[in-house]
């Protein structure tokens, strides 16, 4: 007989629902904004005069210039904080608590991956002409985000709506559910 206050454990495919998120949304986008932030700072932290010897300086020719391809302080702390927020809704979806959670989560991730393909689709105006050989390699990485934006809330929602996720995040079985897990473990 199967014990009534057995637990849920966190499924595996929740394990992965949360931890590829948390990279795609959370990590990837931190560390990009922190990038940009040390190659800005590098930048300016450049002297801008050379010394030959005691009497003669070298100056640099020109000076200026955008590092950052377009994107803005502001758009850089909007993504961190984005970032920052996502990272706190899926620490509260790994827990499983409260049960709210699975709702907020399943929320997040559809309203981060809207936004994310907002913004790959119509790129912002300050970008410039594109050029060069890191714009093309944007250029053939921008449909593998498009799939992975459509297929990563595809399967969040699938996921977190199987009986697994749900029964983890109420905390226990349904009678029917003890009932199944007990036909299996007689058979």
């Amino acid at each position: 007989m199967i014990d009534k206050t057995l637990k849920p454990h966190r499924p595996l495919g929740l394990t992965i629902a949360i931890l590829v998120a948390i990279i795609f949304y959370s990590i990837i986008p931190l560390l990009f904004t922190a990038q940009l932030l040390l190659v800005e700072a590098h930048m300016a932290s450049m002297e801008t005069e050379w010394y030959v010897d005691e009497d003669d300086t070298v100056e640099q020719i020109a000076s200026g210039g955008n590092l950052t391809g377009g994107i803005t302080r502001f758009d850089m702390i909007v993504q961190g904080v984005l970032a920052v927020i996502f990272l706190g809704v899926a620490f509260f979806a790994w827990r499983g608590k409260p049960r709210i959670m699975r709702h907020v989560y399943v929320l997040a991730v559809i309203i981060t991956s809207l936004v994310t393909l907002f913004v790959t689709i119509f790129p912002s105006a300050t970008g410039g002409l594109s050029g060069g050989s890191l714009d093309s390699f944007s250029r053939l990485l921008n449909p593998t985000v498009l799939v992975f934006n459509i297929l990563l809330p595809l399967y969040v929602i699938w996921y977190l709506n199987r009986a697994p996720a749900r029964a983890f995040y109420r905390g226990y079985y349904l009678p029917e559910e003890l009932e199944a897990i007990q036909q299996m473990l007689d058979s």
